[in-house]
């Protein structure tokens, strides 16, 4: 469970940024560290940064989500019904929930790319948690959610974020009980991954 904290705050009913508490921390210098490649030049050590998430990302990742739920559709491998299911498709698309989340929800764009690293690692160990119509939108608030506090400085509360996805505050807390339990509470994602991920999202469009 290192470096995640989740915190049930108090929180007005409306959609405001005064529901943040800017007393909420990821963690340390040391855990941010691990976030990034170090190489040796001229004998010294250099931090290789991470390509930064942002429009292009954003966008990417709103139509290869929707590939993924369109490839599922049209597989004929059987899915069992579990948590992440709903019993029918949201009305609201993939790309403008997305959007939704990115302007409520008001963490790092980098978020994002950790949240797709989660949905896919779930995904792959547990059939009940694939990507299809009726789970993508959970998935990805979940997701999005967990990455917002393990890697942002200042996040939500649970009451907030599920008001924003349009889940309940019970059905948000249970839902991430479930994925931190998939993900084993390993939230951490390495520069690697992070880039494969956030690369492969970018050339997809």
């Amino acid at each position: 469970m290192a470096g995640y904290q989740a915190k049930d705050l108090s929180l007005k009913s409306t959609i405001v940024g005064e529901d943040m508490d800017p007393h909420c921390a990821r963690g340390t210098a040391g855990e941010l560290a691990g976030m990034y490649d170090v190489s040796v030049k001229d004998g010294e050590a250099v931090p290789q940064v991470p390509q930064l998430a942002g429009d292009h990302f954003i966008r990417g990742l709103g139509a290869v989500l929707a590939l993924w739920v369109q490839e599922t559709s049209s597989s004929a491998r059987p899915q069992k019904v579990a948590r992440f299911h709903s019993s029918r498709a949201p009305p609201i698309s993939i790309q403008d929930y997305i959007k939704r989340l990115r302007k409520f929800f008001q963490c790092s764009d980098e978020c994002f790319v950790l949240a797709l690293v989660y949905i896919d690692k779930v995904g792959k160990n547990n059939d009940a948690m694939m990507v299809c119509d009726v789970t993508v939108h959970r998935l990805l608030i979940i997701a999005v959610m967990l990455a917002a506090k393990f890697h942002d400085d200042k996040y939500y509360g649970n009451a907030y974020y599920a008001k924003v996805g349009g889940l309940c505050l019970r059905e948000a807390n249970l839902l991430e009980a479930v994925m931190l339990k998939a993900l084993d509470w390993k939230l951490h994602v390495t520069a690697e991954q992070y880039q494969l991920y956030h690369s492969l999202v970018c050339a997809a469009v």
